[in-house]
């Protein structure tokens, strides 16, 4: 009887030891997580999230490096009207304060008039390429210093002498002859290359958010001493101090007439006002836009 009770009790203390057992052995959490950082190899270490690491900021890094490069140097374009014509240029910065600018111009105006007995059918074109540096100095002031890479602005004209008058080539007298009358062309224009020398005011890429544009240009374009040419046609008669015509042949065959047109073209060239486009001035304003 004794013997069974010690049974029963060691059952029942059995019993209620198996639970306490089982909780003793059941892996604490601390001790799980150790766990489960520990493979056959070694121990590996873990890196946890850090609410202060900047992986999602590396591609909005890359997407603010890409539009810094892809934006490139500010271009502008626009248009302007001076002393050269009509013009269409653009522009693009090379430095914060530095732009280099190119464009070209042109016009076309004519107008007829008559000079010692010969009436002249006159153009006038400008045309143009130029290209220039623009240094910014203070308050949108700026240095141009520049070329005219294609200098093509001249006076041509067309001449004719209306049969049986009188007109003077080189100081002499001459008559055109019925049937075949005096006719020719002249020329008047500069060298191709022309150094340009300017200031300004206003920049066509200025700093900033400003889109809208506007420039002033004051300068001289250095294009030397006018180059002369004339040519004529038909026939003519010299014509004595009394009015008595003699003579007549074709024009460029009568005794002088040479002499008489190199004489002619050196007057024209000599010209004071011919004279003063050896520095040809140039004023003009313009609007643009920045892209």
């Amino acid at each position: 009887m004794r013997r069974s009770c010690l049974v029963a009790v060691g059952a029942v203390v059995c019993s209620a030891m198996l639970p306490l057992q089982s909780f003793a052995q059941s892996p604490s959490p601390s001790t799980a997580l150790t766990t489960s950082m520990t493979s056959s190899n070694g121990p590996e270490s873990v890196v946890l999230p850090d609410a202060t690491a900047s992986a999602p900021a590396a591609p909005f890094e890359q997407r603010s490096n890409y539009r810094a490069l892809s934006s490139g140097p500010s271009v502008g374009i626009g248009v302007k009207v001076g002393t050269l014509g009509v013009g269409i240029q653009g522009a693009v910065a090379v430095a914060s304060k530095a732009a280099v600018r190119g464009g070209f111009n042109f016009l076309s105006y004519s107008h007829t008039f008559d000079q010692d007995g010969t009436n002249y059918d006159a153009s006038l074109k400008l045309q143009s390429v130029e290209v220039a540096l623009d240094l910014m100095i203070a308050g949108g002031f700026r240095f141009s210093p520049g070329l005219l890479l294609y200098n093509n602005n001249h006076l041509d004209a067309t001449l004719a002498v209306p049969p049986s008058t009188t007109f003077s080539l080189g100081g002499v007298n001459y008559i055109s002859q019925a049937g075949t009358p005096i006719g020719g062309t002249g020329l008047l224009d500069f060298k191709r290359v022309a150094p340009v020398l300017g200031i300004g005011f206003g920049s066509m890429v200025p700093q900033g958010n400003r889109h809208f544009t506007a420039q002033f240009d004051l300068g001289v374009v250095f294009q030397g001493t006018a180059n002369v040419a004339l040519a004529l046609t038909g026939n003519g008669c010299l014509v004595l101090p009394n009015g008595t015509p003699i003579g007549c042949a074709p024009v460029n065959s009568l005794p002088g007439v040479a002499a008489n047109i190199a004489s002619e073209q050196a007057k024209v060239a000599d010209n004071d006002f011919v004279k003063i486009l050896k520095m040809y001035p140039v004023l003009s304003i313009g609007f643009g836009w920045k892209f």
